[in-house]
């Protein structure tokens, strides 16, 4: 296999396919970026843009390229020296008509070759021996009366019952649908009949090996699944025939010789998350002994960061939570802890105790749903700060130490060195600087809790409802948070246009993670009215003329904790390229990140602009005075994706040795040490970085407020390797000052 040095992750769809990644492969190889991370190609149901809900895992998507589109891509990659690594998804499928299997599940029932490759409890007395399928957006009987259960009878005498878009299988009696033409028009007759008569139909209906339900009677159904809809059902994978069906198109190819490796997505929805890591281990060992060529077999889970609680030797590490985790942590200021869960206590009324709010949710979600796996549906009720409540995150956990940092650094070197190092994934609800922003708020509580106050009050002049209680005011207080974090770094009050779009990407978000925390609308049955009144306050205040004042103060939030935000972006760029493990970036992120995946899905990347900054010779305090535009991100990424490239076993092997600042604002910085033989990288970057930048709010300075703080590290002839020029240290000190002259992130080659 090629070096696994550092990867951006694809996300494949119709619109951006197979051949559109091969058409990327120069750039991504001027970038620095050693593999391109897939995902997940089997055939999805048609349109999706994420693949996660599969239809047949034996075949790759037409809709992506189908098999000549990804040998193709396969062939180009070779070509440029750029490695294939795949992910799989084998905990669930789409409960969809297109999915054979599931069709055939439910037109035979128990009978079906299928019925134990699901995770369905037959046994549940409630469902009668049924699939409990509540799909409805309203009751049985009352989709019935309406006639909103059609049927329709297709040539040779296929029927299907239709409900909107669902569509579902008959069978007219005890046994199967006729075949061929032998009964078809005493089949064909019988439905009509049936379909004629609400009566008749529900009689046609009870005879099949499903039930249909309303939403509302969520609680009856009988089969694991996710999301709420029920869209996904889980698999059996622990089935000798299930892993084999699910594995057979990764592993082909893998034995191929086109993929270096496999990612695990959502291995905590399997029923033994060790047990299948070490069955796949096992398949990926015999390929490597036939082949004599390493397959890395990487595993990520969104439930909880720890992604080192399977089985020892069986993986290779996570796919970057727990690293996202961390690295956003160690960027918060513990003493906003505090004040900022008052704040979220005197607001929603509920306890700001994250565990305690889990706890409750676990408990309700289980009684509710007996046979379903608990989400973290508390994520979405705990608005303390956002920043902390994503996807892998540990919201209860609100700041990490740099000790503590260090710590999981040098866990990883030792017993995964080669996990995987994300800021950003396909379903974090937060951009990666959405979050580097939000963190700001931890060390500038107080100000936050008199903007919000200003907030409040102003939005209650226009949105007079506010005083009804609707939206509840922990919901607001989490939209504020939102808003100031996400607003566009372009947008001003005065652009009506940009301020309709970003309205209607703040209404999807809000909608989402209402419905998600489940405690005044759910999926499953929304309430609209609460919805509506929600939506209505984001487009007064974003949109209306009477909220031009909540505007304003919006926007100067946002530019206040823009250049601290933009610190912490850059400081997460340094960090995930150079502590031990393999950095892999998601498409797009190049650039700032403020994207809210609920509201944005999959945008274009817009990979002309990004190559054109590749080829452009700029200064440091160029990219610094124009921030904004994205450049100064873009190129400190490719920077040290080149600088692993070219050492490349420094960063895979080599140690990592804390650093200990001195002075007054050691505090206020992370630093470390990466060497191997004889050859050193050292590597400093601020955090906690407002009270350093004083009333500076237009522009990233080159300079911050540093005084006589510096790190010690050994004397020894450095190479700024961010800046290009040389940097001596002074009697075993490197002055921050100095160090961070043209440039507010550092890393510093040297030798022994």
């Amino acid at each position: 296999m090629m070096p696994l040095h550092a990867a951006a992750r694809l996300q494949l769809h119709a619109g951006f396919t197979l051949y559109d990644a091969a058409e990327r492969l120069p750039y991504y190889a001027d970038l620095g970026a050693g593999h391109l991370c897939l995902s997940p190609i089997s055939a999805t149901v048609p349109g999706s843009t994420w693949g996660y809900d599969t239809i047949d895992s034996g075949v790759i998507d037409p809709e992506l390229g189908g098999e000549d589109g990804f040998r193709h891509l396969a062939e180009q990659a070779y070509a440029w020296g750029i490695g294939l690594v795949l992910e799989i998804v084998p905990s669930h499928m789409a409960a969809h008509s297109c999915n054979a299997w599931w069709w055939d599940l439910l037109l035979h029932g128990r009978r079906s070759r299928y019925h134990d490759w699901f995770d369905i409890d037959w046994c549940d007395s409630a469902c009668g021996g049924k699939v409990w399928l509540p799909v409805l957006d309203r009751p049985y009987a009352q989709a019935l009366q309406e006639g909103m259960l059609t049927v329709t009878v297709a040539d040779g005498g296929v029927a299907r019952l239709w409900y909107g878009e669902h569509c579902f299988p008959l069978r007219l009696n005890d046994g199967d649908t006729p075949e061929g033409n032998t009964g078809c028009q005493d089949w064909t007759t019988g439905l009509a009949v049936a379909a004629e008569n609400s009566d008749d139909l529900h009689r046609l209906l009870e005879r099949q090996c499903y039930r249909l339900a309303g939403r509302q009677a969520d609680d009856l159904h009988n089969y694991r699944r996710f999301p709420g809809d029920g869209a996904w059902v889980a698999l059996r994978v622990e089935q000798p025939e299930v892993f084999a069906a699910m594995h057979a198109l990764p592993l082909r190819l893998t034995v191929e010789g086109i993929l270096d490796g496999l990612q695990v997505a959502h291995i905590d929805h399997l029923a033994d998350p060790g047990a299948y890591l070490r069955q796949l281990r096992g398949c990926l060992n015999q390929i490597e002994h036939t082949h004599g060529r390493r397959i890395l077999l990487h595993a990520g889970r969104t439930s909880a960061p720890d992604e080192s609680v399977f089985a020892n030797g069986s993986y290779d590490g996570g796919m970057g939570y727990d690293f996202m985790d961390h690295a956003g942590a160690v960027l918060h200021d513990p003493v906003g802890e505090a004040p900022l869960a008052e704040l979220w206590r005197s607001a929603s009324g509920r306890s700001g105790d994250f565990l305690e709010e889990e706890a409750k949710a676990r408990t309700e979600l289980l009684c509710a749903v007996p046979n379903g796996r608990s989400v973290d549906m508390a994520r979405h009720r705990y608005g303390v700060l956002l920043s902390r409540n994503d996807a892998g995150g540990r919201p209860d956990r609100f700041a990490l130490s740099v000790e503590r940092f260090h710590g999981a650094c040098l866990r990883r070197r030792e017993q995964y060195p080669q996990a995987l190092l994300a800021t950003a994934t396909w379903d974090c609800r937060y951009g990666e600087d959405v979050r580097a922003r939000l963190a700001v708020l931890s060390e500038r509580a107080e100000w936050w809790r008199r903007k919000v106050a200003e907030l409040s009050e102003r939005a209650v002049g226009c949105c007079p409802w506010l005083y009804g209680g609707s939206p509840a005011p922990g919901d607001v207080l989490m939209l504020w948070q939102l808003l100031v974090a996400a607003w566009p770094l372009w947008l001003n009050c005065e652009d009506k246009t940009g301020l309709r779009m970003f309205a209607e990407r703040a209404a999807a978000w809000q909608i989402a993670a209402l419905r998600r925390a489940g405690l005044r609308t759910c999926q499953a049955d929304p309430n609209y009215d609460y919805e509506q009144c929600a939506h209505a306050l984001i487009a007064a205040i974003l949109i209306e003329p009477e909220g031009a004042e909540v505007r304003r103060i919006l926007a100067r939030a946002a530019a206040s904790i823009g250049p601290a935000g933009a610190l912490n972006g850059l400081a997460q760029v340094v960090l995930r390229s150079t502590v031990p493990g393999v950095p892999v970036f998601y498409e797009g992120t190049e650039d700032w990140d403020l994207s809210l995946r609920d509201a944005d899905g999959c945008q274009p990347v817009d990979y002309r602009r990004y190559q054109a900054w590749l080829r452009e010779d700029v200064t440091w305090t160029q990219l610094l005075t124009q921030w904004r535009d994205g450049r100064v991100k873009a190129h400190l990424t490719a920077q040290l994706l080149q600088l692993r490239r070219t050492e490349a076993s420094l960063f895979t092997k080599g140690d990592h040795q804390p650093l200990a600042g001195i002075g007054d604002f050691a505090g206020h910085l992370l630093a470390f040490r990466r060497q191997y033989e004889g050859r050193a990288v050292t590597v400093i970057v601020p955090r906690l970085c407002s009270v350093l930048l004083n009333q500076c709010k237009s522009h990233l300075p080159r300079v911050l407020s540093w005084g006589n703080t510096a790190i010690l590290a050994p004397d020894s002839h450095y190479w700024h390797v961010l800046e290009g020029r040389d940097h001596a240290s002074c009697g075993g000190r490197l002055y921050l000052s100095e160090v961070f002259r043209d440039c507010p992130v550092a890393v510093l080659s040297s030798f022994s």
